[in-house]
């Protein structure tokens, strides 16, 4: 493993601004596609990690990871309660950020079979 640093500080102000500017310029279908793309989720997920990677208090960086592992499990274990016999399919509508951890629980699971929103994020033309 070789330690890869950030060339470029990753700027929660710069991100928000961004997202703001797509939901001025695109439809909401538009929007939410270009959110749920891999690299925009990826991005999510390596500014969560490199916060609490980077945080001076490591006791508050293991927090800030460990609630957010157990959020995202508990979400998982609330929809598996949820569910009724013979249910086949669900829409779980969660923000972009979470999906990654979701899916990879999901994935492991033997109980679910996620499948990515961009399939049904249809863009005008399509």
């Amino acid at each position: 493993m070789y330690y890869k640093p950030h060339l470029e500080p990753l700027d929660p102000e710069k991100m928000t601004r961004e997202q703001s500017e797509k939901l001025k310029e695109h439809s909401i279908s538009q929007y939410l596609r270009w959110l749920n793309s891999e690299p925009q989720v990826n991005l999510n997920d390596a500014m969560m990690f490199s916060i609490a990677l980077e945080h001076e208090n490591k006791k508050a960086a293991f927090a800030i990871i460990s609630n957010w592992i157990k959020k995202n499990l508990g979400i998982v274990r609330n929809l598996k309660e949820a569910l009724s016999p013979g249910i086949k399919r669900v829409l779980l509508l969660c923000g972009a950020g979470h999906m990654p951890d979701l899916k990879y629980i999901m994935d492991i699971s033997p109980l679910f079979c996620p499948v990515s929103p961009l399939t049904y994020l249809k863009t005008k033309g399509e």
